[in-house]
């Protein structure tokens, strides 16, 4: 799996390369309860979550991109996994209401897109 943060080209004219706009899964976490991964709280309607129908409110995410949900309090380090290029794709290890365990891949647009 691979994180698409763009990159500059070459170094030529003062600051050429913009950096790319950065699109979230569009949902709301619970704070952690400390039984692993994150609960997601609230699916944003016209977020990538939702219209993947990958998502939904409940469900306890375990991992993205492999990297496990565990004891995640930085904000900031939540965002960096959540967030990436517009159509770049993340995959979620989930783990259902129900008891079930699935993958489920996202891939992030600006919301209403």
């Amino acid at each position: 799996q691979r994180m698409f943060w763009g990159g500059g080209g070459g170094l030529s004219g003062p600051r050429s390369s913009q950096k790319p706009k950065l699109c979230g899964f569009g949902v709301t976490f619970k704070k952690s309860d400390g039984k692993g991964g994150m609960v997601v709280k609230r699916v944003k309607s016209l977020g990538s979550a939702a219209t993947s129908n990958a998502l939904r409110a409940g469900d306890r995410v375990l991992s993205i991109d492999s990297t496990p949900l565990e004891d995640i309090a930085d904000a900031m380090h939540l965002a960096r996994l959540t967030h990436g290029e517009a159509g770049s794709a993340a995959v979620l290890k989930v783990l259902r209401p129900s008891g079930e365990q699935e993958d489920v891949v996202v891939i992030r647009h600006p919301a209403g897109v």
